[in-house]
């Protein structure tokens, strides 16, 4: 063999193995650009689903921002009521309590019957009294709220707590129920 075709041989085979190299490398990178391309494609999976949930709890958030705005908007006219009605109890105010309670209690001269059969007797205090209001609920469909209230008495030995309930009736809240803690 000649010189020339002795080069032309190992410029060959050097070639040969060259290309052999860079098909190998292309072919690693075209597997690890597929791999690569199926994580991208989960990823923007997993993006989309988080994302999905983000909106339910953005959603959920806003629905419990409005059950606490809504709450305390009742509260703030439920805590009003409240106290007028305790007061018209004391000042046997037949008539006002007959309007402020719902349309199963029963008002009378000297008592308040509610529909559990529960009796709340009326008596006339000439003491001074403070109702502390100890806490308040309003359920998720909005047609019953509950408020507890202490009676703090002059000289009392003990501190009472009546829990009021108010149900929704015809778009406006009147007194169901009272019963002690």
């Amino acid at each position: 063999m000649n010189k020339k075709t002795t080069v032309l041989l190992i410029l060959l085979i050097i070639l040969s193995v060259f290309t052999y190299i860079k098909l190998d490398e292309e072919k690693k990178i075209s597997e690890n650009s597929k791999l690569l391309l199926v994580k991208i494609e989960n990823t923007e999976k997993e993006l989309k689903e988080i994302s999905t949930k983000l909106k339910d709890k953005e959603t959920e958030l806003d629905m419990l921002k409005l059950q606490y705005k809504t709450e305390y908007e009742s509260r703030n006219i439920i805590d009003i009521k409240a106290r007028k009605i305790y007061d018209s109890f004391i000042n046997r105010d037949i008539e006002y309590l007959k309007s402020e309670v719902s349309s199963g209690v029963i008002v009378e001269n000297d008592k308040i019957t509610f529909e559990n059969g529960y009796m709340y007797l009326l008596t006339e205090k000439n003491e001074d009294f403070v109702l502390r209001q100890r806490h308040y609920s309003l359920n998720e469909d909005k047609t019953k709220f509950i408020t507890g209230y202490e009676i703090l008495l002059n000289n009392a030995e003990s501190i009472p707590v009546y829990n009021f309930e108010f149900i929704n009736e015809n778009g406006e809240w009147k007194l169901n129920n009272i019963y002690e803690e």
